[in-house]
């Protein structure tokens, strides 16, 4: 179980868009990678085009911001902050760090043409932290993206990912399909926000297994994510809501 756990650990947190992609429940780094094991890579390995100019930053529902900050509880209890920030990084590249009293975790976004994507270079690697040690989990392949520019009720898109965790050769494979499925006013403990709610559906394949992982996610405009609620079949929903949050000159 704590091995099953693990490999749906990882799997969320590279599926996930938006601040808080790394806020799902921390096991152990050393159990992350011993869970990935034997499923097979495309063979064919894909990459996104990379942006060059700043305003490929510029996304309504997902604010590149230097210093920016979320909190979040997850279930009403675990409390994790994600800061974001740009420099020092790359040209249309960010960082966003993720602290609870589980430990740290860091990952890597990028501005392109189509929108932020998260996970999108073989190579990237996303790095966790906690008293029992430190992982990291990378990119082998990739294609798509984790959030449009410009997204309207009834668009659809996808992002597809392969990725390995230290200390294994296992890798599990991730294919997520988005759906924007319409507007709506909700409430969290950080306020009432209006949101464009979007569906995200992840099929996850490690050890010959597949898993079907559904989030709902609420995104408000010059905001971000405010809430996500995470199912996996057979496992209690985990719903994550945002509580505070501060973006400079915003």
């Amino acid at each position: 179980m704590k091995k099953l756990m693990s490999v749906l650990f990882l799997a969320l947190v590279i599926t996930a868009c938006g601040p808080s992609g790394s806020l799902q429940p921390t096991t152990t780094p050393t159990s992350i990678s011993a869970g990935i094991n034997d499923v097979e890579a495309p063979s064919t390995p894909v990459s996104n085009p990379q942006g060059s100019s700043d305003e490929e930053c510029e996304n309504a529902y997902y604010p590149v911001v230097d210093g920016a900050t979320w909190t979040y509880t997850l279930a009403g209890a675990i409390e994790s902050t994600s800061t974001l920030n740009t420099h020092p990084v790359e040209e249309n590249e960010f960082n966003v760090t993720t602290s609870s009293v589980d430990g740290t975790s860091q990952q890597t976004g990028h501005c392109t043409e189509e929108g932020i994507a998260f996970w999108d270079e073989a190579g990237l690697t996303a790095l966790f932290q906690s008293g029992a040690g430190t992982s990291t989990a990378s990119t082998l392949q990739s294609t798509g993206i984790s959030l449009p520019h410009e997204i309207e009720p009834g668009d659809t898109w996808n992002q597809f990912l392969s990725a390995v965790g230290s200390d294994t050769d296992g890798i599990v494979s991730v294919n997520a399909e988005f759906e924007a499925q319409g507007y709506e006013t909700i409430s969290v403990p950080a306020g009432d926000f209006d949101t464009l709610r979007i569906l995200r559906t992840s099929t996850v394949l490690f050890q010959g297994n597949e898993i079907l992982e559904k989030a709902t996610e609420w995104y408000a405009k010059d905001v971000g994510l405010v809430k996500r609620v995470t199912s996996i079949t057979g496992m209690p929903e985990l719903p994550l809501e945002l509580v505070s949050y501060d973006i400079p000159d915003n």
